[in-house]
């Protein structure tokens, strides 16, 4: 019998005197409790190699492998396989860290890319726009930290027309929901004309490399909005006999969206309807990066996929990503939130959406460790987010408030910070292009022309209304620049005044009505089901 040790370089399997090469813990964890949780293909190639040279004969290699299966995972077979998953409280660091292999620096840009694909497995997807000059990383950034998820469900779109969409994602379907190809039209199966056309958005992540055509982002727009879950559009297309026809083509669900590049033509529009960030643009990341680069060059074999800890990753997010589908999060502190989130500007009204949809993102992912309820009459089982959900969301929600808020891309913000506010309230006054060239040089120790300046910075800040324009008065031809943006305390302070305001004893009000909704129901904490009279105290214990 097969007998499991360990030693500095790692675990090791013993068998007939002989052992396997040493092998690292993580591998093992993948191989004990992954392999009865649905991915077995992928274990049972992974023991081989690994048995292999212990073993004689094809026999004996069956059995020591299903051996090593039984020993080693029966305590995960007793169990909901899936339960596991998440247990780690620092498992977003550990996924963020694995992305770091590729992706120095842009932290927080990593990590909101990481929950806006998540997000579309959830009932209210997440639409991100990454802003800013090219050159930045902002494609990089976004395939390497979604490459851990289903690449079933991951579309790479690049400036495609709706046409080329549908022909490439778009199915068709019989009066009866039985899927229909051309080759089957060509072969005589079912009626053109009678056929539906269908492009499901639904838990997909819409990755788009280059700006959509107008007419793309013209048809997707009610879907990006949310407005509606199908909509109806004309489609002219060929029959099999090269007829032109025109066909309604359904497009219909959510999906979450991440845009890398956009049109200006309706980049304002996108803007109110998305989170809008910036990765960094730091000398910092500029070094590491290229250090990484040479690194790979020198070694490549470091950096290849899928390596051990790859699989055990993207294994654990396809089973979580079909989990939550049938959970809905809701936040018992919802009410006094919205009580303390600022209502100043229109968007107001979206942006605290997107806040919450965040909060509810990060319970998703931590799913196992959060108390749910199930069993009720709802529509899906519920999950109740902790405090410690919103701290971590609104810590990375303050992160790009003011580039969402405003629609300014974050170098522009940057910019405004570090020259045109710091030259308005230290020494200039009314802030003129000279000045603010020299101040560019001075901060960026880089050359920048006037007409840059202008068309790439001032201009934004003009529309965003944060700058105004005026007349030089001592020389009517030189333009100056006046301050209007200032801190937005109310913003910045939405979360203290929460904190202030939310009190245990409106958490055990809320649970209270909760308990009369759904008394009949199971509730758990930590995996554990626990009766109500216990539930209060249980989840308290989450509460931080």
């Amino acid at each position: 019998m097969a007998t499991l040790s360990w030693s500095e370089q790692g675990y090791s399997i013993t068998h007939n005197g002989l052992s396997t090469k040493p092998f690292p813990a993580l591998q093992f964890e993948h191989i004990s409790r992954i392999g009865s949780s649905g991915t077995s293909e992928v274990v049972t190639d992974e023991l081989t190699d690994l048995l292999k040279p212990v073993t004689k004969s094809e026999e004996e290699l069956t059995q020591l492998r299903k051996d090593i299966l039984c020993k080693y995972m029966g305590i995960w077979e007793k169990a909901n396989p899936t339960m596991w998953l998440g247990r780690h409280p620092a498992i977003l660091d550990q996924y963020m860290r694995y992305i770091e292999r590729w992706v120095k620096h842009d932290e927080v840009t990593r990590r909101i890319i990481f929950l806006t694909a998540l997000s579309a497995y959830s009932p209210n997807p997440v639409n991100l726009f990454l802003r800013g000059p090219s050159s930045i990383g902002k494609t990089f950034v976004t395939l390497q930290t979604i490459k851990l998820f289903p690449s079933s469900d991951v579309w790479l779109v690049g400036g495609m027309t709706p046409k080329a969409l549908i022909h490439r994602q778009g199915k068709m379907y019989d009066s009866n929901g039985m899927e229909v190809g051309y080759e089957d039209l060509k072969k005589g199966y079912g009626n053109y004309d009678d056929l539906k056309y269908v492009v499901d958005l639904s838990h997909k992540i819409l990755v788009f490399l280059e700006a959509p055509h107008i007419e793309t982002y013209t048809t997707l727009r009610p879907i990006l909005s949310h407005d509606t879950w199908e909509i109806v559009f004309p489609f002219v297309d060929k029959t099999t006999s090269g007829q032109m026809r025109t066909k309604d083509v359904y497009v219909r669900g959510w999906p979450a969206t991440v845009f890398c590049t956009i049109d200006p033509t309706y980049q304002e529009e996108l803007a109110t309807r998305s989170l809008n960030m910036t990765p960094e643009m730091t000398q910092e990341k500029y070094r590491d990066s290229i250090i990484m680069q040479g690194e790979r060059a020198a070694e490549p074999w470091n950096f290849q996929n899928p390596d051990w800890d790859m699989k055990l990753y993207m294994a654990n997010l396809k089973q979580l990503t079909e989990k939550i589908k049938h959970f809905e999060v809701v936040l018992p502190y919802g009410h006094a939130l919205g009580i303390c989130y600022p209502h100043t500007q229109p968007r107001d009204m979206r942006d605290f959406s997107k806040l919450t949809t965040l909060i509810q993102q990060v319970s998703y992912f931590f799913i196992f460790q959060r108390p749910w309820i199930k069993g009720t009459d709802y529509k899906k089982e519920i999950v109740l987010a902790t405090l410690k959900d919103f701290k971590t969301a609104s810590y990375l929600f303050n992160y790009v408030a003011e580039t969402t808020r405003s629609g300014i891309p974050g170098n522009v913000v940057m910019f405004f910070n570090e020259v045109i506010d710091d030259l308005w309230r230290h020494n200039e006054g009314l802030v003129g292009y000279e000045s603010i060239v020299h101040k560019w040089m001075e901060v960026y120790h880089t050359t920048k022309s006037r007409e840059v300046i202008r068309r790439q910075y001032m201009q934004p800040l003009l529309q965003a209304g944060w700058v105004d324009e005026e007349e030089d008065t001592e020389n009517r031809r030189k333009t100056v620049f006046r301050v209007l943006h200032g801190p937005e305390a109310e913003f910045s302070d939405y979360e203290k005044k929460f904190l202030a305001l939310f009190k245990e004893s409106q958490l055990e009000e809320w649970m209270r009505r909760l308990k009369e909704r759904f008394s009949e129901a199971a509730v758990y904490v930590g995996g554990e089901e626990v009766d109500w009279v216990e539930f209060p105290y249980r989840y308290f214990e989450t509460w931080s």
